[in-house]
């Protein structure tokens, strides 16, 4: 028996039809729009919040995106279609083929370790700085779009051919796992088995939201401005007069997971160098600023740089602490240091 179809355009029928929202797709959007206002709104929500929202953002939801932009009609027999199992595949010459639940959440797990490398290449290559917040965001565009692009083409088939959840199957089956079950134990053991997902899903968006101890994430970046206005990383001041102001410009990237509190300490150092180090013998300090900076954000500052230490080969050194730094700020003691090498002459 053939299916009729509505008169009205695919859009209107996704509008006006409740009825016919899909339930994935409904749940995808809404748990992109929540994921994005957390992480994105509100950077200073406790870590582990962060970590439990941004878990299937990395690992589920833009490969489920995809699988159902690719795949928009459910398994099972139809016309033109030979049964294969639970799948579908065309016969009379043409290319449509089904996938059934579990392959799509398969799918859904492997093309999300497939998009994560692929979003983070193509936010490079867009000039964007790689981060928490920005992989996080490219990846919600990403599904975003996939849920778009599924949403039109599962509406252009018929009711019948369309893929859907079996919500009540579900239920059903969760109330009688708990309630249903032959023992008080057998119920303690399905909902530890439910909160053991969890659990993974939070640890795997902390890996991400939250880096591990010992891992580098903030970084300090001393800039200069070129000819055309740009900042570079090239082309440092190496002459300096006693007392005169040369321009100077350094960068702090926050990748903390949390807003964190920095101090930039700029000391011109007297050094002897050799083969097992560089030894301070004199220092001296130049200035000094504080900001504080949300997670994902840098924070740039402009200054100026008047040493009065004489000499050749002097170090002109940034040492960036979190928070406030010692009362005698040293190289050993900063979390990140910078440095280049100047001369400083008489005026």
């Amino acid at each position: 028996m053939k299916h009729e179809t509505s008169n009205r355009p695919f859009w209107v029928q996704l509008l006006l039809s409740a009825r016919g929202v899909p339930v994935d797709l409904s749940l995808v959007a809404g748990y992109l729009l929540l994921a994005d206002l957390l992480l994105l709104a509100f950077p200073s929500a406790p870590t582990a919040l962060r970590a439990a929202v941004a878990a299937p953002l990395l690992a589920f939801v833009p490969g489920y995106a995809l699988v159902s932009a690719l795949y928009p009609g459910r398994a099972g027999r139809d016309e033109g279609f030979r049964s294969v199992g639970e799948r579908s595949v065309a016969t009379n010459g043409g290319t449509a083929r089904r996938v059934d639940l579990v392959e799509r959440a398969a799918l859904a797990f492997g093309m999300s370790l497939a998009v994560v490398p692929l979003v983070v290449f193509a936010i490079t290559l867009a000039g964007f700085e790689i981060t928490a917040l920005s992989v996080l965001g490219g990846l919600s565009l990403f599904a975003a779009a996939g849920v778009l692009v599924a949403a039109v083409r599962r509406f252009r088939l018929s009711p019948a051919r369309r893929f859907r959840l079996p919500v009540r199957r579900w239920t059903g089956k969760v109330h009688e796992g708990v309630f249903g079950a032959d023992s008080a134990g057998v119920a303690l053991v399905n909902v530890a088995l439910a909160l053991s997902v969890l659990v993974a899903f939070a640890a795997l968006g902390g890996a991400i939201v939250s880096p591990a101890d010992g891992q580098s994430s903030s970084s300090m970046t001393l800039l200069t401005e070129n000819e055309s206005g740009d900042l570079v990383t090239e082309g440092y001041p190496s002459e300096f007069t006693a007392g005169e102001e040369r321009d100077m410009t350094v960068r702090v990237s926050n990748d903390e997971g949390e807003r964190t509190t920095y101090t930039v300490v700029v000391v011109i150092q007297r050094v002897d160098a050799d083969e097992s180090g560089a030894t301070v013998l004199e220092q001296q300090e130049v200035t000094r600023f504080q900001n504080t900076v949300d997670p994902g954000e840098r924070w740039t500052e402009q200054h100026g740089v008047a040493p009065e230490m004489l000499g050749d080969d002097l170090r002109l050194q940034y040492q960036l602490y979190r928070g406030t730094p010692p009362e005698d700020p040293t190289s050993a003691d900063a979390y990140r240091t910078t440095h280049v090498w100047i001369s400083v002459s008489e005026s």
